[in-house]
Formats: C-alpha cells, structure tokens, sequence
C-alpha cells in the first residue's frame, strides 16, 4: 500500500451514534457521468436537510450503505452517492466539479483487525480490483470441480466485470456455460435479460451475450452446443463450431465461425444427429420479443416463434430456447424445443437438456 494511499485513508465518525467509531478506507478516485448516473438511479444525491456537508460526513453515508461504493461533495457540497452502474460505458464526462472518494476495497470489505481487504470470491489483490480471466484459472491444486458461478474480466474493465457459469471437471477441463435448457421454464426473455444473462437454476441459465462477445473476442474461440439425453451412460449428440466470433451490441451481436463438425457422446437415437443451427444464420442479428432485428421486414420472428435467437427469416429448424416434452400438447409448435436432425416427436420427452459450451483456448 503506497504512502499516498495511507494518507487519505478517513477514519469517520458515523455521525448516527455518536459513540461508535466506524472505521473504512477511502482513496481519491476520478469522477464520470454524474448526469447519466443519476437519472438510471446509481447515483443519488443524498443531501439532507441540515445543509452544506463536509466530505467527512458524506463518506460516512457511504459507509454506512453496503451498495455504496463511493461518495462525492460537489461544489456547493451536495454530498451525491455512486453505486455500480454497469450500463454505463467508461468515463464519456469527467466531473472535475466534484471531490470523489471510492472504497478502497473495490470488490470485497476491509478488515480492520488485519488492516486488509477481505476479498469477494474469485477476486484478489491488495484492493480486491483483479479478476480471474478464464474458467481455467480456477483449475488450481485444491480446486473443487463442479459448477462455479463467477466473474471475470477479460479486458481491464474493474469497474463493471463480467458474471460467467464454469463448468470443470477431472483432470483439467474448464469450460464457459453459455446455455443450459431443460425445456421446463420460459426463455422468452427480454433483450435486456439476453445481453446481460439470466439464472433460474444450475440447469437453466444463459450468459448474457455481453459475455459471449468479450469472451470470444479475447480467445475462447471454441464454441459446442449439444443434447443431452436422459439416462446412465450419459448420451448426447454435439456439433463442435471453431473460430466462433461474437460481435458487440452495435451489430446486435451477430456472430460467424469458420467451420463445424459433429459429435456424439454414447448411443444416441438411431439416425440422430446434431444439425447445423448456426450455419443458416450466420452474420445475422440477435432478436427478442423487443427487439425485433432479424431479416423479416414487417415481422418479429423471436416474437411470432415465442424464442429470442438469431433469425434470417422466420423459418428456423432450430429451438435451443423452447419448451420441453411437458408442454408438448399445450404450447405452440414454435415455442417447443427443436433440432435439426432429431425427430422431435419420437425423442424429446429423452431430451435431458440443450447445452452450450465455451472453451477457451
């Protein structure tokens, strides 16, 4: 801890008990944004009406918020509050108006027995500001192979780090969990909830597409989607894609990859395979019931088929989305699950769940 940093520490007074001594760290930090910040709602002006405050006192509001994660005091000493704010891209304004203390343990809490920061999970660093990169770097001596829920940061963005699902397993695999469908709940989210993912359970869950493109443009280039079928010894059917690229928001995260093969694990159906559901949508845009991209003029095709997905028309073989054999009689054709090269009718009540994968080179 550098000696500039020890200096600004403030040991502050919540002004609330007048005998109990809150003591948190507190470093100089640069300030973007205000505007923006306040009208989504993380950042707050949180004067009262005593009056003018100093800085002291408006940190100690912040300490006494867990959400809080830093404190400013404007120039008429309007003390304003911030909060993560991950809608917002990096710095646009920076506000030179305003004097602005952030936690020193960015992503964890200080300890003030050890004088350090207790990091949250799959951080660390002397401030808790680094993250883990891939899903193999949890693959260490005394890891517990499993389901991780975690969060990386794939380009140096500390501020707004990305929230994946790990899946490893003996002896070293660590793979992305981009898709998990067991066909027993409703996909047809929103845009929103597509960018930035969705968490029912451990067997129902996308990783938003934010995530795939920051992955895949920073290495994890091995995309697998797949079946997999009820039953010991597991079987599946698979169609592994190399070189798969997704593309940011600008494009509605169209996505290309260079080629594909397919797979199976086990005995799968006879005269079963995985068909190819990206080829036919390569280069198009992501659609959801809100926001209609796909090359259909006048028709939502995410919205007529009840499932977001890439669209080139409203002819998808497709529905990695869709609703399981439970529903077969009682929901449309469109929003049940489907595969190309897989007789629906005859095996999806078999249908254990779709999954897709990212590997990480």
């Amino acid at each position: 801890m550098d000696f500039f940093t020890i200096r600004i520490f403030l040991f502050i007074f919540i002004k609330s008990s007048c005998h109990s001594l809150s003591i948190s760290p507190f470093t100089h930090g640069v300030l973007c944004d205000v505007t923006d910040k306040l009208s989504i709602g993380c950042s707050h002006n949180a004067t009262t009406h005593l009056g003018n405050h100093s800085i002291v006192e408006c940190v100690a509001f912040c300490v006494s918020n867990s959400s809080c994660i830093g404190a400013s005091l404007d120039e008429y000493h309007q003390c304003f509050l911030h909060y993560k704010c991950p809608e917002l891209p990096s710095c646009l304004v920076e506000n030179k108006n305003h004097r602005y203390m952030r936690k020193y343990c960015i992503h964890g809490t200080w300890n003030s027995v050890s004088h350090s920061c207790d990091c949250l999970d799959f951080t660390f660093g002397e401030r808790c500001n680094q993250f883990l990169k891939t899903c193999k770097n949890l693959l260490t001596p005394d890891h517990v192979f499993g389901d991780h829920k975690m969060l990386i940061d794939t380009n140096g963005d500390v501020e707004n780090p990305i929230p994946i699902y790990c899946h490893t397993k003996k002896p070293h695999s660590a793979d992305v969990v981009l898709l998990r469908n067991e066909g027993k709940f409703n996909f047809n989210r929103s845009w929103e909830e597509y960018k930035y993912g969705f968490y029912i359970d451990a067997n129902n869950l996308w990783t938003g597409l934010e995530a795939w493109h920051h992955l895949t443009v920073s290495g994890c280039t091995q995309m697998t989607a797949g079946v997999r079928f009820e039953g010991k010894p597991a079987t599946g059917l698979m169609r592994a894609h190399e070189d798969f690229i997704v593309e940011d928001e600008a494009t509605r995260y169209a996505f290309s990859f260079s080629s594909s093969t397919t797979k199976t694990r086990g005995s799968p159906p006879a005269y079963s395979y995985f068909g190819d559901c990206f080829a036919p949508v390569k280069k198009t845009s992501f659609s959801t019931w809100d926001s209609d991209n796909d090359g259909n003029n006048g028709t939502n095709c995410a919205a007529n088929a009840g499932s977001a997905w890439w669209y080139s028309d409203c002819d998808n073989p497709c529905n990695l989305l869709g609703y399981g054999h439970s529903y077969w009689f009682t929901k449309p054709k469109p929003e049940l699950m489907s595969l190309k090269g897989l007789d629906m009718d005859a095996h999806a009540q078999k249908i254990a769940r779709f999954i897709i994968r990212l590997k990480c080179n």
